[in-house]
């Protein structure tokens, strides 16, 4: 894990900001909470922590937005279970964490496919929603596939 985890959450606070809050909302980008840290200091964040699944778990639970997508950008694709996947996806707040998950990290795993699969017949909104942004994600990166593992889509 991360030599400075600790000082992870505290550096996400010292970041946050009220107007840019604002403006997510207004574009759909809402959660219990939200701290308004633009994407350019998440990824230089994340940059700085590196690769750490265990952070990641942790950064996770902390319950911000912001924590979320930085788990997302630090967690190893070749550590990630299925059941983890499945437990991060219930967690989906909003369209915002939903996608950048599915694009960042979950398309990224062994069993993509089977997410998209599964999660499009979810009845729960951003469940369904992330079965669909796997597939469209897995349509554009998963360049070893071949058709037959998009016919199912249909």
């Amino acid at each position: 894990m991360h030599p400075n985890f600790n000082s992870i959450i505290p550096e996400l606070r010292s970041m946050a900001n009220s107007e840019n809050v604002a403006g997510m909302a207004r574009f759909g980008i809402v959660g219990r909470q939200v701290l308004g840290i633009t994407m350019v200091q998440l990824r230089a964040l994340a940059r700085k922590i590196g690769r750490d699944s265990v952070a990641a778990e942790k950064l996770w639970r902390t319950g911000f937005f912001e924590a979320r997508l930085l788990a997302v950008f630090v967690a190893e694709p070749s550590k990630v279970t299925q059941r983890q996947a499945n437990s991060w996806a219930k967690d989906f707040e909003c369209w915002a964490d939903c996608d950048g998950a599915c694009i960042h990290l979950f398309r990224k795993t062994p069993f993509a496919h089977d997410l998209a699969d599964s999660w499009s017949h979810n009845r729960r909104e951003l469940l369904k929603r992330a079965g669909f942004t796997m597939m469209a994600t897995l349509a554009v990166h998963d360049k070893k596939a071949g058709n037959e593992a998009f016919r199912p889509y249909l």
